[in-house]
This record gives structure tokens, sequence and C-alpha cells, in this order.
């Protein structure tokens, strides 16, 4: 089914109010906590349109459902989870891509607000001394989308096993002369391990390099997945499930288990690892989504994606330089150089 939430004082439609546990109108201000919702839901009184998905295909994978808002049609790719409809703007929940195999375990929803998000985006430039003027403007700002990207949650116990090549030094000086005796030992040193919660983005639509910048997530903050987190929100399933990111994961984790069991040969002056064992058992996965904010500004021709941590606020991503203000920098620092170059000249 496409859903939609009402607003059963208006009519609009409710979204997410980030933060909290409810749906808020952003037109009359009322609100229903998700837990509402659901017993309204199931004594067939919530306040939702509900239509049936066409899933039509569209071409290249996309499918076609209709707006149970307005009746247009919506045309999304077949990963695409919660989207609007371009006609009403309504928050389209497209309930097949959260169902089976597909819906989340649980879910960090979004800690703060469009407004917020974009005001962090603004403060992140800080002085903003070669930030184009144009980024911070309100044009650009109201481009910030919100997306619950898919992620692999990977939890392992490790064990590692080493033989090693371990010294140890004496000194002893008689007069003049000192001698210095090394012994060798051969050690075979075992340790074990536990990584809970360890994240893989499930998306290909998300650079998996700026995705790694905004972990970790609080997941002392996952809650069970409902419906109702996503409205007005963008959301996606996950493109590859979780064995197809499983080796990447622990070829990433081999080499800190390893150090972190080096670390723990002590009582020698030098530690030579000659064999190593790194085994990764009883592995659990978890699929979750995670709140991301992001930006896309275009500049010079060229566009130049941002990211946030939709639950701390950290950024990721690269700005252009102004052309204007660096060639205005440059001049002022030309300038500045000149004029201190005439000055010294004239003292001497």
């Amino acid at each position: 089914m496409v859903r939609i939430y009402k607003c059963p004082g208006c009519g609009s439609e409710m979204i997410y109010d980030a933060g909290t546990d409810r749906l808020k109108c952003p037109h009359c201000g009322q609100v229903r906590t998700i837990s509402e919702i659901e017993c309204m839901e199931v004594n067939g009184t919530a306040p939702e349109l509900v239509g049936q998905e066409t899933a039509d295909n569209a071409g290249d994978g996309a499918k076609e459902y209709k707006c149970p808002g307005c009746g247009a049609s919506i045309v999304t790719d077949e990963h695409t989870a919660a989207t609007f409809c371009s006609f009403c703007g309504s928050p389209t929940l497209i309930e097949s891509r959260t169902e089976g195999r597909f819906k989340p375990s649980r879910v960090i929803p979004f800690k703060f607000d469009k407004k917020e998000a974009q005001n962090k985006f603004r403060e992140w430039t800080g002085s903003g001394l070669l930030t184009p003027a144009s980024f911070k403007s309100q044009a650009v700002m109201d481009k910030v989308s919100g997306v619950y990207v898919p992620y692999w949650l990977y939890s392992y116990d490790a064990a590692v096993d080493i033989t090693a090549d371990c010294t140890r030094e004496f000194s002893r000086r008689d007069g003049n002369i000192e001698t210095i005796t090394t012994e060798h030992y051969n050690v075979n040193h075992s340790t074990t391990g536990r990584y809970e919660n360890v994240p893989y983005d499930a998306s290909e639509k998300m650079p998996d390099d700026s995705m790694a910048v905004l972990e970790p997530f609080d997941y002392s903050e996952l809650r069970e997945f409902k419906m109702p987190y996503l409205s007005g929100y963008m959301a996606e399933k996950f493109n590859h499930d979780a064995a197809a990111f499983a080796e990447k994961v622990r070829a990433g984790l081999a080499p800190d288990i390893l150090d972190a069991s080096v670390n723990t040969i002590d009582h020698y002056d030098s530690v030579n690892v000659l064999s190593s064992n790194v085994q990764f058992l009883n592995e659990k996965t978890e699929y979750v989504m995670c709140p991301i904010w992001t930006l896309n500004f275009k500049y010079g021709g060229k566009t130049y994606p941002l990211y946030m941590n939709g639950q701390n606020g950290k950024i990721d991503g690269v700005l252009p330089r102004s052309k204007g203000k660096t060639a205005a920098l440059f001049g002022i620092a030309f300038a500045a150089f000149f004029l201190i170059t005439l000055l010294l000249g004239g003292i001497v």
C-alpha cells in the first residue's frame, strides 16, 4: 500500500516531529503519538489515506504508484521506501519497501528538524571567507533533505592466535665496557574480543567514504521500527543483503583486533609477529535505518554533495571556493605585500 498520514483537525499531511515520538501537523499544530496512531490503525480509525500500489514498470527499474492524496503518478526507483508526491507535495510511504525481508528491525529517528539542519550547515562554514555567498541563501538551504539510509549492523566474537618472536634486553657495565644481552622468546599468545553494531551502509546511492566519516551513530537510541517515523522524509531500502558486505567488514576489523591483541603482549622490549590467525565467530546482523541530512550545492557547473549525521550533526563534504572572493583576497594580500615593501624600502 501507499500511505499518507492525515491530520484529523485540518486534513493536512502529518510528518514525524524530529526528536520526539509523535507526528505533528505543520499547519494547525495538532500532534498524535506514534503509539496512538498504531492503536487507531488497529481500530480502523487512523487519520490516513491509503492507496494501492499499481507497481507499473516505468522503465529502467523504476516503479509507478498512485498518490493517495491527489491521484497523480509517483515514479520511483526500486529502492525508494518513502518519498514526496511531486504534484501535491504529500509525504508518501511505500509499505512494500519496508515489509518482509525489507522491514528494518529498528530505526534511529531524526534528532533535529530541517531548520536546525540548515543552521548547522551554515555554521559549518564558519567565517566562510572563501565560501560562495550563494551557499547560505535560503534558496540553497531549502534543498536540504532528510533521508533514512539503510544500514547493516554486524556483531562478532573475535579470536586471535599469534606466534611472535619477543625479546628482552639486559645491559651490564664492567669499567668502560658495556655488554648488552638480548634474549629471544618464542611466544604463543591468544586473545578474544567482541564487536557490537559495526555499521555498513547498504545504499548504493550514498558514498561509502562520506558515510564512514559520519559514523558511528549512538546505537543506544535505536527504536523499534514504525512506519510513521518515515513520514516527511525520504527513505531507501537496502541494495544488497548482509552477506554482500560481510567480508569487507571482517577485513576492516582484522587489523584492529590483531593490533589490540599484540598490545596485550607485555613484559618484552620488542614483539615481532611471525604468524597470526584471526577468526570471527557467532556473526549476527541487524537491518536498521539511520538519519542523514543531505544538501547538493551547485556552483560553477559542478555539484558539491554534503552530508550530515541526523543524530549528532557531524558533517562531511567539500565546498568550492568563490572565484571572486579568492581573487579579492589575493589582491588584498598582494597590496599589503607591496605596501610593506615600500615602507621597508623607505626606512632603508
